[in-house]
């Protein structure tokens, strides 16, 4: 099933949190939304209005009396499915709060209350005028009034001072917008894996690698609002799971393939991030061994489960999507292209083993992306955050049904 676009209103007013807007634009868009701006006469002089058009790709709307039709304040506020004020000022809070409509972006959110379409605020001003008992007076009349109040976000100010009144980050704010819509969206559920799988040796000691998890944990993040459920399966992490993710842990590679197993039975599709061992001890000794006697150390191992091979049956036969991943110090193309057809894969991410940058540990990533219809992307070195994005689009596609894998 295709999703009909969700077109997004934003209102843009004269903070300075309006600099995030154009990433908060450029994620909308990736997550396939219509998105068109409303600027204040001080928002654009923070971002010209030029900048928005070219981001959004959408006409943008200044000034009540520059006549695109006969009543741009009532046309805008009947295309909309979303109204989101960003940043969300002392000032217009005060204006929507009580009533006042003295130009177009108001005027709009005036309009706004008295449509049947989810309604968002996103304050943003200094911690001091945040807690002002005007404001907050105003927060307590919006929410009544049906505004969801995004934030704000406590840190570190524009005016060096330090405390709550930070818009959230735009990452944040797509997630709850449009994790929050009526109705379900369109894809089902995703299982995504990540992280460093343990297999014991003994009591104490394990064999493992140095994934931190950051990747799979960007695609999770990546996909929230875009699927009804993200499921995260995961072995050892470094780094925090994004809230509205369902997590799983599954610290060995047997633990790992049975959870897996078991999320496929109702999933749309699956994202195989996680560094699963391909070796595992033969036999875990009891309690810790001891170094006192011992000259040498001999451990046997035998190849642990292969977790996209053992569920390619299951995988095909439920038309579950499934992006891989492989990270090679030889031949990227001829080792990729193998596994993708070995495991049953509609697409998989190469990454190059030995070049600065890639791979392990750190916050950014370089692949090559390969798919079972022939599509190949060169990905150059970005941030794990940013591939996420690419990856997510890239399922978003299969999932939509423009791509059908093979088994």
């Amino acid at each position: 099933m295709v999703c009909p676009p969700l077109k997004i209103l934003v209102i843009a007013t004269g903070g300075i949190a309006v600099v995030k807007l154009p990433a908060l634009i450029r994620l909308f868009r990736r997550q396939g939304a219509l998105v068109r701006v409303v600027l204040t006469e001080n928002a654009a002089r923070f971002v010209t209005p030029l900048a928005f058009e070219a981001l959004s790709d959408q006409p943008v709307y200044e000034d009540m009396f520059a006549r695109r039709d006969s009543f741009t304040h009532i046309s805008l506020r009947q295309w909309a499915d979303v109204v989101l004020v960003a940043p969300a000022t002392a000032n217009i809070m005060g204006k929507i709060a009580t009533g006042i409509a003295d130009d177009l972006a108001s005027t709009v959110a005036l309009g706004a209350a008295g449509a049947a379409v989810p309604r968002y605020l996103c304050p943003a001003m200094n911690d001091a005028m945040w807690a002002a008992p005007a404001t907050q007076r105003n927060v307590k009349q919006l929410a009544a009034d049906g505004w969801t109040i995004l934030g704000p976000g406590s840190g570190e100010l524009a005016c060096g001072d330090s405390g709550p009144g930070r818009m959230l980050e735009p990452e944040e704010i797509v997630r709850q917008v449009l994790g929050t819509q009526d109705g379900s969206p369109c894809l089902g559920k995703l299982v995504v894996t990540a992280g460093a799988t343990r297999q014991p040796i003994d009591a104490v000691r394990f064999i493992s690698n140095h994934s931190t998890g950051r990747m799979g944990v960007a695609v999770a993040q990546a996909a929230l609002g875009r699927f009804s459920e993200v499921v995260l399966i995961h072995a050892f992490l470094a780094v925090p799971v994004p809230c509205g993710v369902r997590c799983r842990e599954a610290l060995t590679a047997e633990a790992m393939l049975e959870a897996v197993q078991d999320e496929l039975a109702d999933a749309q599709a699956l994202v195989m991030c996680a560094a699963v061992a391909d070796f595992t001890p033969e036999a875990v000794f009891d309690g810790k061994l001891k170094k006192a006697g011992r000259s040498s150390l001999d451990i046997r191992c035998v190849p642990a489960p292969d977790i996209l091979k053992s569920t390619r049956t299951l995988r095909l036969s439920r038309s579950v999507r499934t992006i891989g991943f492989a990270m090679e110090t030889g031949s990227l193309e001829e080792q990729a292209l193998g596994k993708l057809e070995e495991k049953g894969l509609d697409g998989i991410v190469a990454n190059p083993l030995n070049v600065p940058g890639a791979g392990f540990g750190g916050d950014t990533n370089m692949a090559v992306y390969f798919g079972r219809d022939g599509a190949r992307e060169d990905w150059p070195l970005m941030s794990k955050g940013e591939m996420a994005e690419r990856i997510v689009g890239q399922l978003v596609r299969l999932c939509s049904g423009s791509v059908q894998g093979e088994g």
